[in-house]
């Protein structure tokens, strides 16, 4: 009795150089997985199985025999998995801030272009994604599309990809928020509430006088410590600022050297130093009715003697803003560009003002102290 012929079944293909599976139904129903790394798989279509198998045969030979034998894997994973890839890469190269800052504009660069692998992506996504930011208001475009380039641009140096989509891209200018400046009485009554502290266990009525006054940014205030004040002749007391705290992630830490890369030292008024005085006894009297807590590194510190969180003093700041009745656009940054234009307004040399907040070029000089109001124009002429 003769057999009954069959089809002969397709050959079993070798480990880590693809799978073929039909799917019934489709218009190309031989579907070719070709694995990429960490788990991830290329997937392409085809109408034929032998089609199928010529593309990953020839996907194979290209990853093992090219001369740069990971471009294939590499150029095909998925974005969202390729970046933090590159951040690991740059890690030891940028400053921990700047890794955050790049860490959050990848993020939200991902959801966006995330699930498309890194060789399909062309110049049109790259430009609807920066447009869909620039619709939603977002400020930081050019950063986005700066980091993105990165990225990119290290992808094609290391011929995983072709073209860099981010590469001659124009942006539409971005309407940035301006800097903001208060009046000299507005900067009086919000002092005057200063003095009321809404946590007492946490004062910081003197940080408010050296935000509005002398022009210290956020993070030099808060990160003022009291081995770099001189209080002893309170006519000629100093604060030497050699450092600041920054937000890294979600931790506060202090940096090496300032903004600028320069320590500068700032003299006091006679007031300020009183109620630095004031507080450094006060302290001292605190860590003598709690034995186990030692004197404060830092003048503005927490309940319970350590340095003060960015996001402490947001809030602070929150809370004195709206007994000032002052207006919620206003951020803590503002203060300073109150302070160098109320000192302009007042007749202070440029240089003085350069020396005091710690600017490097007239241009920066000029663009803190550029918030003149009517009434200051209508004063000046009399």
């Amino acid at each position: 009795m003769a057999r009954k012929a069959t089809a002969p079944k397709p050959t079993r293909r070798k480990p880590n150089t693809g799978t073929i599976r039909e799917k019934a139904g489709r218009a190309l129903p031989w579907e070719a997985a070709f694995p990429i790394g960490h788990g991830e798989y290329r997937y392409d279509c085809f109408l034929s199985r032998p089609e199928a198998a010529e593309h990953l045969d020839r996907l194979t030979a290209e990853r093992d025999h090219a001369d740069t034998p990971r471009n294939v894997a590499v150029g095909s994973q998925l974005v969202r998995m390729f970046y933090p890839r590159w951040l690991e890469l740059r890690r030891e190269k940028i400053a921990p801030k700047t890794l955050e800052s790049y860490k959050y504009l990848l993020e939200l660069a991902s959801g966006q272009i995330g699930r498309y692998r890194m060789d399909e992506v062309t110049n049109l996504h790259a430009d609807e994604m920066l447009m869909y930011f620039y619709h939603q208001g977002f400020q930081n475009i050019q950063q986005m599309k700066d980091v993105c380039r990165q990225v990119f641009k290290y992808a094609q140096k290391q011929k995983y990809i072709r073209d860099n989509p981010f590469e001659d891209l124009e942006l539409p200018t971005v309407e940035r928020r301006h800097g903001m400046a208060i009046t000299e009485a507005q900067r009086a009554h919000l002092l005057a509430c200063a003095s009321t502290e809404d946590i007492p266990d946490q004062p910081l009525c003197p940080l408010w006088h050296l935000y509005s006054r002398l022009g210290f940014r956020r993070g030099e205030g808060i990160g003022v410590r009291w081995i770099d004040c001189k209080l002893d002749d309170l006519d000629r007391a100093t604060i030497t600022i050699r450092q600041q705290l920054t937000r890294v992630g979600k931790a506060t830490v202090p940096t090496r050297t300032t903004k600028t890369k320069e320590p500068r030292t700032v003299p006091l008024q006679r007031d300020i130093a009183e109620m630095l005085v004031a507080l450094k006894a006060w302290q001292i009297k605190r860590c003598a009715a709690n034995p186990g807590m030692p004197f404060p590194a830092y003048v503005f510190t927490n309940a319970v003697g350590q340095p003060l969180k960015v996001d402490a003093v947001r809030h602070r700041w929150v809370l004195l803003r709206a007994r000032s009745g002052l207006p919620a656009l206003l951020r803590v940054h503002d203060l300073r560009h109150t302070a160098l234009t109320l000192l302009a307004l007042a007749g202070v040399p440029e240089t003085v003002r350069m020396a005091l907040a710690g600017h490097k070029t007239t241009a920066m000089a000029g663009h803190y102290a550029n918030h003149a109001s009517v009434e200051d124009v209508r004063r000046a002429l009399g």
